[in-house]
């Protein structure tokens, strides 16, 4: 923490280790971010694997992949990650 900020993924290793060991509430508490991006995560790797599986999905997922994954979705996902930034450092809640 060379600024005194903490980053958006500070704490994900934590949350990921605590949920692991089924800890859900600790592992929210340490980076819920990280927990909300597990199946947004999942679900990019579930549709890469169905399209080399079941070659006649392959439109299917392509353009799921080109909606949740690319374009514009990089802006949310971005925005989002800001916001949690800002959220996380600036309010008293965390």
């Amino acid at each position: 923490m060379l600024t005194g900020l903490e980053c958006p993924g500070c704490g994900a290793q934590r949350a990921i280790h605590s949920l692991l060991n089924g800890d859900f509430v600790s592992a929210l508490h340490f980076n819920i971010l990280t927990i909300i991006a597990i199946p947004y995560l999942l679900l990019y790797a579930l549709l890469l694997a169905a399209e080399k599986i079941f070659p006649g999905s392959r439109s299917f997922c392509r353009k799921l992949v080109m909606t949740f994954y690319h374009g514009p979705a990089l802006w949310v996902i971005l925005g989002i990650v800001l916001a949690f930034w800002l959220f996380r450092n600036f309010t008293p809640l965390f």
